[in-house]
């Protein structure tokens, strides 16, 4: 081979490498900029994120010495937080709302919603609800698996706690 051919290749893959490598570069920024607003949310209350999880356009985590779980999510540049006090719960639950569409002779089950809802010990205090996803974005990205999972992480808390 000859050096134009290695100078015209290697042009080839720096072109096709780049655009990823940049996509990873954004992912990461927005990630941080993510896990630096929940630790704030944290710190204001006086926790510790020790775990947390991405998904999306949200992170969840929680302070495993003072059982808290805290939310932030940035949905169309407007961020939204919460946090929940263990302590005050009875339980966790996955809430999935669906809907069924007719298209032909087909039926697709189509999911509209995806929550965290926290059960409060005190019946006269009102549920919180953390919004995993909704329709508005576009499509699931293990918003379910994550809310299971952090449903059954959170519950095994509970039942320890009690």
């Amino acid at each position: 081979m000859d050096l134009g051919s290695i100078t015209v290749g290697t042009i080839i893959v720096a072109i096709c490498i780049v655009p990823f490598v940049i996509m990873a570069i954004n992912k990461k920024k927005k990630e941080n900029k993510m896990l630096q607003a929940l630790n704030h949310i944290a710190t204001a209350q006086n926790h510790t994120i020790s775990d947390y999880e991405f998904c999306g356009d949200f992170v969840i985590g929680r302070d495993k010495e003072l059982n808290a779980i805290f939310f932030y999510k940035e949905s169309n540049g407007q961020p939204q937080s919460s946090s929940v006090d263990l302590s005050t719960i009875t339980n966790c639950q996955t809430v999935k709302a669906h809907r069924n569409v007719k298209s032909g002779a087909e039926q697709f089950t189509i999911t509209e919603r995806v929550a965290l809802a926290f059960t409060p010990s005190n019946a006269t205090e009102r549920e919180v609800s953390f919004t995993l996803y909704d329709e508005d974005n576009m499509q699931l990205n293990g918003e379910l698996q994550l809310a299971d999972s952090w449903s059954t992480l959170i519950n095994k808390k509970l039942q320890i706690a009690s």
